[in-house]
């Protein structure tokens, strides 16, 4: 299957051919829709199949990372293996995520510590660091998160093998999930120029091209959660 969407996050829509189904999830040769992963929910939208319209409620992932489920609880009255469809997705909701997808990669360079989890959805966003509590400044925190948003810097998704990620063990944040490994490549996002990098780390997520895309954000809440692991919750202003 082709993940159309690690190629270009913008594409809306897309022809391809129904290759499986199953028990109301359906598989394609090629797909916009992203997967339930690392935080982002998985993609919502249509396939249109003549004067036939099917409601696609969940994107997940298969039995390996370039197997994507289309999850749909339409009832079919025939085969439609080898079917051609017409998808769109909920473009506004993807474009959300997107956005506050990136955001939490910038909240991640304004904190050094490691991340014990993450979760996002079209309004907010948060990440649970392992910090010293008293580093967290929330007034600090918000003006960082509009200041990076505000100067508008690039975004570029970049591979490398597994043996480099082994020799620059740094770019992984997360403490208990490491980066998906596909044919010995890891997919890295990039905020900043090579000359200023502003947030590196493995991420296989949907993301905007530039942080000037970003609404302005607030910092909600940081949460207490048990020992030095604080929730810093975002969101759109």
């Amino acid at each position: 299957m082709s993940l159309l969407f690690n190629s270009d996050p913008y594409l809306k829509h897309c022809e391809a051919k129904i290759i499986d189904a199953n028990n109301g999830n359906l598989i394609l040769d090629q797909t916009i829709f992203y997967p339930l992963g690392g935080g982002q929910p998985g993609d919502t939208g249509t396939f249109i199949m003549g004067d036939v319209k099917i409601n696609i409620s969940d994107t997940i992932k298969g039995g390996n990372h370039s197997e994507v489920l289309h999850v749909t609880k339409d009832q079919f009255f025939k085969n439609l293996v080898g079917e051609k469809i017409h998808c769109s997705i909920d473009w506004e909701r993807r474009y959300q995520l997107m956005k506050m997808h990136t955001c939490l990669h910038i909240l991640c360079a304004l904190i050094d510590a490691p991340i014990t989890g993450a979760q996002l959805n079209e309004i907010k966003g948060r990440i649970d660091f392992n910090v010293d509590p008293s580093l967290l400044d929330k007034e600090k925190i918000e003006k960082g998160l509009n200041q990076i948003i505000e100067d508008g810097y690039p975004t570029k998704v970049k591979e490398i093998s597994e043996r480099e990620l082994k020799n620059n063990p740094k770019l992984v944040r997360t403490m208990t999930v490491g980066p998906p490994v596909i044919n010995d490549r890891i997919r890295i996002l990039q905020i900043g120029t090579d000359d200023q990098i502003i947030d590196i780390q493995p991420c296989g997520g949907t993301h905007v091209k530039n942080t000037n895309e970003i609404d302005k954000v607030v910092v909600k809440k940081i949460e207490n959660k048990g020992k030095q692991n604080r929730r810093i919750i975002i969101q759109f202003a």
